[in-house]
């Protein structure tokens, strides 16, 4: 078979014809070696990765980022986290940030290393940046912990602001936040005591609880409460009210006390009287016992060789005095008070 030049070549000279070919050899090469990596450019724009070796726009605000990669720094409003450089990816299911039923997504990563995301479903607005588990971010030296308010792990540093009252230098610290609230706890590096507290985010103004510390299972001498008197039955009892219901000292007070007679606790604590008598072989006998004007106890003994023994509390400031209601001959009486 014979081969046929083309229209365009008739005419031409053979070794014409030969430099084609060598210069059609050469186009081929030459775009073998550059579409791989158009191929891989127009890959890049279609994932959003942009275009190899350009660098990447930085927006304004990452509220209005374009679809694909930018890069963002100090000068750009809405930055994840406390880091303030870092890229991020912005996708969308339907392919435009100009439909009302888009879900919007972004993944932003910072130069500490962080990862975060956040959303904006059907035009509802953007939710607040969600942390995406890592390594403890470490905070600056005297970070102020109302402004970290992103969920994550972090770890302190020195001179926290509006921490715990005690020093929690390099101690670890979580935070989870969801919508509106949000709490802190701290785990102190050296004892593994926490401190937590906890927050409401309402119209932007931050309202935090007092830092709470966790009660220590085996006992802990320098751990205080502020508890005021107790006066319902699920309120906690200070050390002074408790200390109003038990009794140290027993004395005997027999010689100093007269049947008939009133007395006034004028201790801070209660007193527990105990009182004691026989009575005879022939005729009963009655004691009374009374606490501010009410009386509490009333025994009656009857003839013969009998023992009494009754014992009543009186309270701090009020009165009291053993009576006896029914005469008749005693003896061996006693009278003690605990205090």
């Amino acid at each position: 078979m014979t081969a046929s030049v083309p229209n365009q070549f008739a005419g031409t000279a053979t070794s014409d014809v030969s430099a084609l070919d060598a210069n059609f050899a050469a186009l081929v090469n030459y775009l073998n070696s550059t579409l791989p990596s158009y191929v891989q450019a127009a890959q890049g724009y279609s994932l959003g990765f942009g275009e190899t070796g350009v660098v990447m726009a930085v927006p304004a605000d990452l509220n209005v980022a374009p679809l694909g990669w930018v890069q963002y720094n100090p000068s750009t409003s809405n930055l994840p986290g406390t880091s303030n450089y870092g890229i991020c990816l912005t996708v969308s299911h339907v392919g435009t940030l100009a439909s009302t039923s888009a879900f919007v997504f972004q993944t932003a990563r910072t130069t500490d290393g962080q990862v975060y995301t956040r959303q904006n479903i059907s035009a509802a607005g953007w939710t607040a940046w969600e942390s995406v588990v890592q390594a403890a971010l470490s905070l600056p030296d005297s970070v102020d912990l109302d402004t970290v308010l992103t969920s994550g792990f972090y770890r302190i540093n020195a001179t926290p602001v509006n921490g715990p009252p005690v020093t929690v230098d390099n101690s670890q610290l979580l935070v989870s936040r969801g919508s509106d609230t949000i709490f802190q706890l701290i785990v102190m590096y050296g004892s593994g005591r926490t401190w937590t507290r906890g927050a409401s985010l309402t119209g932007g103004t931050q309202v935090w609880s007092a830092w709470i510390k966790s009660a220590n299972a085996l006992g802990d001498s320098t751990q205080t409460f502020a508890v005021a008197t107790a006066v319902a039955a699920t309120e906690a009892v200070p050390l002074a009210q408790a200390q109003a219901l038990y009794f140290s000292t027993t004395t005997n007070v027999t010689a100093s006390r007269v049947l008939g007679t009133f007395y006034t606790n004028t201790d801070s604590t209660a007193r527990f009287v105990t009182f004691t008598v026989w009575g005879n072989a022939t005729t009963a006998i009655e004691f009374s016992a009374e606490v501010d004007a009410i009386t509490v106890y009333s025994p009656l003994i009857p003839a013969g060789s009998h023992s009494a023994v009754f014992s009543f509390v009186v309270p701090p400031g009020i009165t009291y005095q053993i009576v006896q209601s029914v005469t008749g001959a005693y003896t061996n009486l006693v009278w003690t008070e605990s205090r």
